[in-house]
């Protein structure tokens, strides 16, 4: 009599056999299934990713790799990335790892990361259909309520890929956002972006005479030259005669280049989380460029007062590429007052 065999065993040989039939194709099969059946077997494996979503920073990238393979995870990297790749244009490098869980020992799949110029400026975290809910919940337990944007009257963030509006949050180096519905079978995403995704250095387009702007659009007879030689930049104000000298300073008078953290101290992080700068400042003033996150044609300069309490931003106009103010160019400058004229007796 052939002994029978136990559903467990069963089980066994049939797992055994499906496994020797996947070992023996996997060479064969396209590289994205590869990778999605050794996900498979080393997700049980897999450490919680512990990490804060709100205390994500703009690190250098062998630092975030280096961290995450400490902790136990697969990282695998690559560079040349195309245009599909990316997130934003500047993305030069990508990394990814297999993911089992995160925040609130949420079920998770993957964790992509992009970085440019070394520094990381995205990070992907991606959950299975059907955990919405909970990452809704881990999120507006985390984040403070002021910071979300999505509760803003007339405020528009966009849609995501399905159409549905986003829900986005500003942290002090970037901005979080999710999907704000469930769709069945699709993959539930949280992205962070740092402020400097979308940012690029200023360049010799952004030289020339500026003026400030009123609010009404018209121009005032306040003028400065931004002129750039070789990396140094340097800024000149106009005076009434048509000459330019030197912009007062009392001292870190050098125009340098402005971190990230130059940039959030400049700007308000609500005002942040709409605009991309990039920015050249002393002790006294910075300038900057500054592009909308969600319309990257619209483009402006500020100039940014450095020595009140709080940074004020007062908005230019380029009106030339060269040391000249067409509008006053060529304009005689008022005559004072000969002191014999003026009634000592007469308010001034």
């Amino acid at each position: 009599m052939r002994p029978r065999i136990g559903n467990f065993t069963r089980a066994v040989i049939v797992l055994g056999v499906v496994a020797g039939i996947l070992l023996g194709l996997h060479p064969l099969l396209p590289k994205q299934m590869r990778h999605e059946i050794d996900d498979f077997f080393k997700r049980p494996f897999i450490p919680h990713y512990i990490v804060p979503v709100h205390g994500l920073k703009p690190v250098r990238e062998k630092q975030m790799v280096d961290e995450l393979n400490a902790r136990g995870f697969d990282v695998r990297c690559y560079g040349n990335l195309t245009p599909s790749e990316k997130i934003t244009a500047k993305d030069d490098f990508h990394c990814g790892t297999t993911l089992k869980s995160a925040f609130d020992h949420i079920p998770a799949r993957d964790l992509r990361l992009w970085f440019q110029n070394g520094t990381l400026v995205h990070v992907r975290f991606e959950f299975p259909s059907g955990e919405l809910s909970r990452i809704h919940a881990y999120l507006n337990r985390v984040l403070d309520p002021k910071a979300a944007q999505h509760l803003k009257a007339g405020i528009k963030l966009g849609v995501d890929n399905i159409g549905y509006p986003i829900m986005s949050w500003y942290t002090p180096d970037g901005s979080i956002t999710v999907n704000s519905q469930e769709v069945p079978d699709e993959r539930n995403t949280v992205l962070w972006s740092s402020w400097i995704a979308n940012t690029t250095e200023l360049d010799a387009s952004d030289t020339g005479t500026y003026t400030v702007a009123q609010r009404n659009g018209g121009l005032t007879d306040l003028a400065f030259y931004m002129s750039l030689s070789g990396k140094n930049w340097a800024i000149e104000g106009r005076k009434p005669d048509g000459s330019w000298s030197a912009m007062n300073c009392a001292k870190n008078c050098a125009q340098r280049v402005s971190s990230p953290e130059d940039i959030a101290r400049f700007f308000p992080l609500n005002t942040l989380a709409a605009i991309a700068p990039s920015c050249v400042h002393n002790g006294a003033l910075a300038f900057c460029n500054v592009t909308a996150r969600l319309a990257p044609e619209r483009k402006a300069h500020l100039l940014i007062t450095l020595l009140t309490p709080l940074p004020i931003s007062i908005p230019v106009k380029k009106v030339s590429a060269e040391w000249s103010f067409p509008a006053l160019d060529g304009v005689q400058p008022p005559v004072p007052p000969s002191p014999m004229s003026i009634n000592p007796h007469q308010s001034i």
